[in-house]
């Protein structure tokens, strides 16, 4: 309360600063405390063993340098050997074909496949702990048998999209595991103000099933997926920074024809989310966790509820950051990934009125990256069960 009370306060002397709006979000990201730990090689390399893009990696996981990207490309025609020669370029077309399928432009709205290949980002990724000699971030959601669980049935559908998908384009040398989590982040941008996070490529796939038991039931508590999620080396302010993706979520598996949305702009990338899980009782059409809402009351995480709400550019980088520390989980050699983030479509990022610009630490070691504007539908009924608690 205390710290509302200073925000008010420097409100009130607008006068006295050039930008309250950067300062607000300031006071917002100090209150945040994002998640430090290292993975992978990163975590015993020397400093001189380390790449240039294994250094910005180990920058974003430790907070350092931002999380977001606004680099530009314009790839060469498909195939050519000009292509060819640009490991990224491939990437290019896969993100647009994806973003074409993932956002409808009649209603300018993230559809039910942005959905799913968020929910699958993170299905793929999150089930691995720090104790966990494979799974991870390695494609093995599709590749294996594993969308025969209970808890990724839902998503034989979008699966099987993004199968053909990888089938288009495997013979030019992507990973299934690389394009799970480019889907994700695709998925993210084809929501309007959804952030650009930045992306790298090189994981390698694998078909051995992830470990079970690792993702986390609707049902549980706070502190239970507070110690669920500290295991995978994500703070409590860093969980709520990544559930906050049910900003764009619909239980598909409620008691209802009508698959209810998690807040009341389902189709959007906004703060209303962590709104709506503050509020007493759930608005009309709303479904919410109880999970969800057990962390918006939790002393230890309610506070950043609190926090991103009032904030969406601090939400956006801390999402960014914590996105791409769960993009790594179980990859052991991070060092060797290459920086893809230019070939990313160009975000529909409508920031609120209210809202400052994205600006967090620059990169010490890369240029700046360049700023620039954003730019069918494919509709696939997506079902959430019960027991999960991500998209």
């Amino acid at each position: 309360m205390k710290v509302w009370v200073l925000v008010a306060s420097l409100a009130g002397s607008a006068v006295a600063f050039p930008s309250l709006k950067d300062l607000q979000a300031a006071v917002s990201r100090r209150q945040f405390s994002g998640s430090t730990e290292l993975l992978g090689d990163l975590a015993t390399l020397p400093p001189g063993e380390l790449s240039d893009v294994g250094k910005e990696i180990k920058a974003i996981l430790l907070g350092h340098t931002e999380g977001r990207s606004s680099e530009g490309y314009r790839a060469p025609a498909f195939d050519s050997p000009q292509c060819r020669k640009d490991e990224c370029c491939v990437w290019k077309y896969i993100a647009d074909e994806l973003y074409s399928l993932m956002h409808d432009d009649a209603t300018d709205t993230c559809n039910d496949f942005a959905r799913g290949a968020i929910r699958m980002g993170f299905h793929d990724a999150a089930a691995w702990d720090k104790t966990s000699p494979w799974g991870g971030a390695d494609g093995s959601l599709l590749l294996s048998n594993e969308l025969t669980r209970q808890e990724n049935i839902a998503m034989t559908g979008v699966g099987a999209r993004m199968k053909a998908i990888y089938d288009k384009y495997t013979s030019y040398g992507i990973s299934m595991a690389d394009l799970l989590q480019a889907g994700a982040k695709v998925g993210v941008l084809a929501c309007p103000g959804g952030p650009r996070i930045r992306m790298f490529v090189g994981r390698p796939e694998d078909k051995t099933p992830a470990p079970v038991g690792l993702l986390p039931p609707v049902f549980f508590t706070a502190d239970q997926l507070i110690d669920l999620f500290a295991n995978k080396t994500v703070s409590p302010g860093g969980l709520v920074a990544l559930i906050g993706a049910h900003t764009a979520s619909r239980n598909h598996s409620a008691a209802s024809t009508v698959a209810p949305p998690q807040d009341r702009t389902p189709g959007k990338w906004d703060t209303e989310y962590f709104s709506e899980q503050l509020r007493p009782n759930a608005s009309a059409g709303v479904f919410r966790f109880p999970s969800d809402v057990s962390l918006a009351q939790s002393p230890r995480t309610g506070p950043v509820f609190h926090q991103f709400s009032a904030a969406k550019g601090a939400w956006d980088e801390a999402y960014a950051k914590e996105y791409i520390r769960m993009s790594l989980m179980g990859v052991k050699k991070i060092n060797t990934l290459r920086e893809c983030s230019k070939v990313l479509p160009k975000a529909a990022n409508k920031l609120e009125p209210d809202e400052p610009e994205p600006s967090s630490t620059p990169s010490r070691r890369l240029p700046l990256r360049r700023r620039f504007p954003v730019s069918n539908s494919f509709r696939n009924t997506v079902s959430l069960p019960q027991i999960l608690v991500f998209l």
